[in-house]
């Protein structure tokens, strides 16, 4: 883990979710823990919660059927 990342009450309650769910998107995430927050706050704090070793992020590919 990094040093200097202080755990905040939302940063347990997010990874308490993600946890939970097993897997969580970036709009879950958003709507549920920074409601009213900027794309970029929530992108911030979680690559932070990321480069300190508690997420991990996958991209999921979607195919369009035309």
């Amino acid at each position: 883990m990094t040093e200097g990342l202080r755990l905040t009450k939302r940063d347990t309650e997010v990874l308490h979710d993600c946890y939970s769910h097993a897997v969580m998107s970036f709009s879950q995430v958003h709507h549920r823990h920074f409601p009213g927050k900027s794309v970029a706050t929530v992108s911030n704090r979680l690559g932070r919660l990321k480069r300190a070793g508690y997420l991990r992020r996958y991209r999921v590919g979607v195919a369009l059927l035309l």
